[in-house]
C-alpha cells in the first residue's frame, strides 16, 4: 500500500502570499476608485491647467514626505527590542495611509495595526501599543497647530479655539492614561503582568524614555511643517499671494475637520474646510475652491500612487513573499 506525501506547506506559502497580495491589490484598487468618484475632476483639471507645474511638484513632494516622517516616528516608538527594515516599515505607512482614505472610519487604522503587527512581525502588543503613542503624538501636534493658529490669525474664529482646547484636554487625557498604564506595567518592576487586553501597555517604552516620546513628536511637528509646505506650493502654484499665516489657519481647518473620517479620503469635509478657512482669509469663493480642490488633489494623488505602487510591487513584481525568519520576529537587536 503507498502513501502520499502531503504537500510542503513552505513551498506552497510563497504562491499563496502572492495570490492574497494580488486580491488586495484588486480591492485597493476598487476601493480607491470608489472613494475618489465623487471628486470633482473636472473642476480640478481646469485649475491645474493654469497652475505652475514646478509648484505642483512640489506640493506633491511635500506631502509624499509625510511617509518618510510618519516612518520614522514609528520606527522611534517601537520598544528597543525591536527592528522592522526600512523599506518594509515604509510600505506598512503608505499601504496605511491609503487605507485610511479608502476604508470607512478606522479601517484604515486598523490595517496598518494588522500590517504593522503581521508584515512588520513585531507581533499585536508591541503594534497597538506603537498605534496608540502615534495617536497620542497626533493628538498633541493638533492642539499645539491649532493654538498657534489661534495665536497667528488676525481675528481668529471662534470655533478655532474651542477646538484647540477640546484636542488640548483629549491629548493631556491620553497622555496621562498612557503614562499611567506604562508605569504600572513597566517591565523592570516587579508589578504584576497586566492582563491580556492589557498586555499591550508593557510596551509603552517611549514612555518611559523621554528622549524617544521627544522624537515622536519632532516627527509630527515634521509632519505638520511638511504639509504646511505643500499648501504654501499649492497657493504658489495657483498664483494667489497669500501670508504664511493663511496657510497656518487652512491646515489648522483641514486638520480639524479631518480628526474623525466621515467619508473615504475626507472628500467633501477636506474641501469645504479648506474653502472656508480660505473664504476667511479673504479669498473670493471661486479662488477658495479652486484652491482647496488642488489641495487636496495634491495630498491624494501621490500618497494614493505610493500606496498602488507597494501593492503592484507585491503582487506582480520582484518583490515576492514577506518572510519571517525561523527564530522569531525580525527584530531583536538593541537599538
Amino acid at each position: 500500500m503507498s502513501t502520499r506525501t502531503p504537500p510542503d506547506s513552505s513551498a506552497r506559502s510563497p504562491a499563496f502570499a502572492r495570490w492574497l497580495w494580488c486580491v488586495g491589490w484588486v480591492a485597493g484598487a476598487a476601493l480607491a476608485a470608489l472613494a475618489l468618484r465623487h471628486f470633482d475632476w473636472h473642476r480640478a483639471a481646469a485649475v491645474a491647467r493654469n497652475a505652475s507645474p514646478g509648484w505642483l511638484a512640489a506640493a506633491a513632494a511635500a506631502n509624499l514626505s509625510l511617509l518618510a516622517f510618519w516612518a520614522l516616528q514609528w520606527k522611534w516608538l517601537l520598544p528597543s527590542g525591536c527592528r522592522v527594515a526600512w523599506r518594509r516599515l515604509w510600505s506598512v505607512v503608505a499601504l496605511s495611509w491609503c487605507g485610511m482614505n479608502t476604508l470607512p472610519w478606522m479601517g484604515g487604522h486598523a490595517l496598518g495595526l494588522g500590517l504593522l503587527a503581521g508584515w512588520g512581525g513585531v507581533g499585536l502588543e508591541v503594534a497597538v501599543s506603537v498605534v496608540a503613542l502615534e495617536q497620542l503624538c497626533e493628538a498633541a501636534g493638533k492642539a499645539v497647530l491649532l493654538i498657534l493658529a489661534g495665536a497667528v490669525a488676525p481675528a481668529s474664529p471662534p470655533w478655532l479655539h474651542g477646538a484647540a482646547w477640546t484636542l488640548g484636554a483629549c491629548a493631556a487625557a491620553a497622555l496621562c492614561l498612557l503614562w499611567w498604564l506604562a508605569r504600572r506595567h513597566d517591565p523592570a518592576s516587579a508589578a504584576p503582568a497586566p492582563p491580556g487586553l492589557l498586555r499591550w501597555a508593557r510596551h509603552l517604552e517611549a514612555l518611559r524614555r523621554p528622549r524617544v516620546l521627544g522624537a515622536g513628536l519632532s516627527m509630527t511637528a515634521a509632519i505638520k511643517l511638511a504639509e504646511f509646505a505643500a499648501i504654501i506650493a499649492v497657493q504658489r502654484a495657483a498664483g494667489i499671494p497669500l501670508p504664511w499665516t493663511a496657510a497656518v489657519i487652512v491646515l489648522a481647518a483641514v486638520n480639524i475637520a479631518t480628526v474623525v473620517a466621515v467619508s473615504p479620503g475626507n472628500l467633501g469635509a477636506y474641501e469645504a474646510a479648506a474653502f472656508l478657512a480660505y473664504r476667511f482669509c479673504g479669498l473670493d469663493a471661486g479662488q477658495a475652491l479652486a484652491l482647496a480642490l488642488l489641495q487636496h488633489l495634491c495630498l491624494l494623488l501621490p500618497l494614493l500612487a505610493a500606496g498602488g505602487a507597494v501593492m503592484t510591487w507585491r503582487a506582480f513584481g520582484g518583490g515576492g513573499p514577506a518572510r519571517k525568519p525561523e527564530d522569531g520576529p525580525p527584530a531583536t537587536a538593541p537599538r
